[in-house]
């Protein structure tokens, strides 16, 4: 370990990501990345609709399944984040990307999962706001099956 943290936050949605996201960044002073935050600027070029959670989730698996390193470089830069020190990620959801981050940031990476029950998570994203038949259909998406599985699994 150089000294420097990676705090890496996985989860389904309404599991509590970036709530505890922002409560580290504010806690240590750490800036903060959004997975998220990226796909939907990625979105809203295109044209396409950012709020539309469908829309993310299959914007971001295709960045994931094109190139994960460039994906996570691209998302890093985005939010102008400085690789040598300390920050906080949120939103990771893929387990190629918790690869590609083991790969670069080794030691320093601490890959935090969080769970809430199902009626849980949906009640928590319906409250800031999301349109309850989207959230039902999001959370059946295969992206919430891989972070439900393999993200949990493999986390510190």
């Amino acid at each position: 370990m150089t000294g420097k943290v990676v705090l890496a936050f996985s989860g389904q949605i309404g599991s509590g990501k970036s709530s505890l996201a922002k409560a580290n960044s504010d806690e240590f002073g750490f800036p903060r990345t959004s997975f998220g935050g990226y796909v939907r600027h990625l979105g809203q070029q295109s044209g396409g609709d950012e709020g539309d959670r469908k829309s993310i989730q299959d914007e971001g698996e295709r960045q994931v399944n094109n190139d994960p390193s460039a994906f996570l470089l691209a998302t890093l830069d985005y939010h102008d984040v400085d690789k040598a020190n300390s920050f906080v990620v949120e939103g990771l959801r893929h387990i190629s990307i918790l690869n590609e981050m083991r790969r670069f940031f080794g030691a320093d990476l601490i890959h935090i999962h969080l769970e809430a029950a199902d009626q849980i998570a949906f009640e928590r994203a319906v409250a800031r706001g999301d349109d309850p038949k989207v959230v039902e259909r999001a959370l059946r998406h295969t992206v919430e099956a891989d972070v439900a599985i393999t993200l949990r699994e493999a986390a510190d």
